[in-house]
C-alpha cells in the first residue's frame, strides 16, 4: 500500500472512532442509566435465584389440617314422609277406579305400585380428605331402646341414604354411627314419622308386593304390619321376569324376616327341585282355585281350611302368600281373610284392585261374582257372612280368634 493510501485508510480510522467518543460524550448520561438498570437486573436475578426455594415455601398453601371440632350433620324430612308413588296416592285420595289411574300416569312406562324409600343425607363436618370415612351404619328401630331393629351398613362414598320397605305410618328412632380412619367414632340420633298409606314394597325381581297390614278394622282397629305379605311368583315358573333376585332374596330374610313361602300355586309348576326362598324357609304348596271356584268345591275348600289353620299358627308368621301374579288366586284368599278381620267393603275391594297398577289388568267380573256369592251368605255384615262361611267349611272357632288376635291391633 502506498503512503498516500495509508493515510487516507488512518484518517478513516480516526474519523469513525472520533465519531464514536463524541456520541458517547454526547449520551453519557443516557448510558449511566442503562448501566444502572442493568447493574439492579443482575442483582435482582441473583437474590431471586438464592431465596427462590425459600419463597415458595413461604407461598405454598400448607395441608388442610382436621378441625378441632369434627361434627356429624343429618338431614331427616320433619314432615310425616309418605312412602307409596303419586299414583296409589291420587288412586286412594280420589277414589279413581285403578284402571283409570293406571292411564293417567302412564303406567305402561313404569310400574306403578311401588313402594318409595326414606331418603336422609349425612355429612361429617371439619373433616378432611386425610381422614375419610372408614365405615357408617345407620340403625332403625320402633323403641327408643333399639333391641329389635334393623341395621344398614352404608356406601361411604355416598351422603344420601335411601332405606326401602319400612312400615307406613309409624314412628322410627335413628341412630347413625360414624367411625373415621383415625378410629374416631361420631354418633347422632333422631326420629322421624312415616305416614298413613298401604304398605307397598320394592322387592328386586317381584312385583306386586305389599303388606296387608295398615288398613283399618271395625272396632277402631287396624291390621298389624310385618305378618303377612303377598305378591308374585318368586321363581319365574311362569312369568320369566318374575324372577327374585339375590338381592331381593336377602331383603326377604333379613329384612322381612319370612319364615314361611305360602305359595298357592301347583306343585308342578316348579321346574327345578330348589324352593326359591332357599333353605330353612317353610315352603308349601296348595294348587288352589280362585274367585267362584273355590266355594261349593270340596277340593278347594279343604284348601282354604289348611290356609286358615296355617294362618292361626303364630309360629308360622312372617309369611309370604302368592301365586303367580298375586292377584287372583292370592286376591281371593286375601279377601276372605281381610274380611274376616273386618274390613269395610270398600277397602277390600280397593286393596284387591292396586294389583291393577302393575300391568292393567284384573279379572274384576269374576271378582264381583265372587263377593256377590259371598254377600248372598247369612250375616249382617261381610265379616260375619265370611266368618259363617269359614266355620261352615271347618275353620275352628279357636282358629278364627287366634287369627285375629295374631292381626288386630288397637
Amino acid at each position: 500500500m502506498s503512503k498516500k493510501a495509508k493515510y487516507h485508510h488512518r484518517h478513516r480510522s480516526n474519523s469513525k472512532y472520533n465519531k464514536f467518543l463524541k456520541f458517547v460524550k454526547r449520551n453519557k448520561k443516557t448510558f449511566k442509566k442503562i448501566t444502572a438498570a442493568l447493574c439492579a437486573a443482575l442483582l435482582l436475578i441473583g437474590i431471586g435465584f438464592i431465596v427462590d426455594k425459600n419463597y415458595f415455601h413461604l407461598i405454598k398453601p400448607e395441608p388442610q389440617k382436621t378441625s378441632a371440632k369434627t361434627e356429624l350433620e343429618i338431614s331427616v324430612p320433619s314432615d310425616e314422609i309418605l312412602l307409596v308413588s303419586d299414583a296409589v296416592s291420587y288412586y286412594l285420595t280420589e277414589q279413581k277406579s285403578a284402571l283409570s289411574v293406571y292411564k293417567t300416569f302412564e303406567g305402561y312406562k313404569n310400574r306403578l305400585n311401588v313402594g318409595l324409600p326414606l331418603k336422609l343425607n349425612y355429612n361429617v363436618k371439619g373433616i378432611s380428605f386425610e381422614e375419610p370415612i372408614k365405615k357408617a351404619v345407620l340403625e332403625i328401630s320402633e323403641n327408643k331402646t333399639f333391641i329389635e331393629s334393623l341395621k344398614y351398613d352404608l356406601d361411604t362414598s355416598m351422603s344420601e341414604v335411601e332405606i326401602y320397605n319400612l312400615k307406613t305410618d309409624t314412628k322410627y328412632y335413628y341412630n347413625l354411627k360414624v367411625t373415621l380412619s383415625n378410629d374416631k367414632e361420631l354418633q347422632k340420633k333422631g326420629e322421624f314419622k312415616t305416614a298413613m298409606s298401604p304398605r307397598i314394597l320394592n322387592i328386586e325381581g317381584i312385583v306386586n308386593v305389599r303388606d296387608i297390614g295398615g288398613w283399618s278394622v271395625q272396632g277402631d282397629g287396624k291390621i298389624r304390619q310385618g305378618l303377612l305379605f303377598r305378591g308374585s311368583e318368586l321363581d319365574g315358573a311362569i312369568e320369566p321376569t318374575y324372577k327374585i333376585t339375590a338381592n331381593g332374596l336377602e331383603e326377604m330374610r333379613s329384612i322381612l324376616g319370612i319364615r314361611f313361602d305360602m305359595d298357592l300355586r301347583a306343585s308342578m309348576v316348579n321346574k327345578t327341585p330348589f324352593d326359591a326362598m332357599g333353605k330353612n324357609i317353610k315352603h308349601q304348596y296348595y294348587g288352589i282355585g280362585m274367585y267362584s271356584d273355590i266355594l261349593n268345591n270340596d277340593y278347594n275348600e279343604e284348601k282354604i281350611r289348611e290356609i286358615f289353620s296355617e294362618l292361626a299358627d303364630k309360629n308360622n308368621y312372617p309369611i309370604y302368600m302368592h301365586c303367580t301374579y298375586g292377584r287372583d288366586r292370592t286376591g281371593t284368599v286375601i279377601y276372605l281373610l281381610e274380611a274376616l278381620l273386618g274390613m269395610s267393603d270398600n277397602d277390600l275391594y280397593r286393596d284387591y284392585e292396586i294389583s291393577a297398577l302393575t300391568d292393567s289388568y284384573l279379572e274384576s267380573e269374576k271378582f264381583v261374582e265372587f263377593t256377590t256369592r259371598i254377600n248372598m251368605l247369612s250375616g249382617n255384615t261381610t265379616k260375619e257372612k265370611v266368618e259363617k262361611y269359614l266355620l261352615s267349611i271347618g275353620v275352628t272357632p279357636q282358629e278364627i280368634a287366634k287369627i285375629r288376635e295374631i292381626f288386630i291391633e288397637k
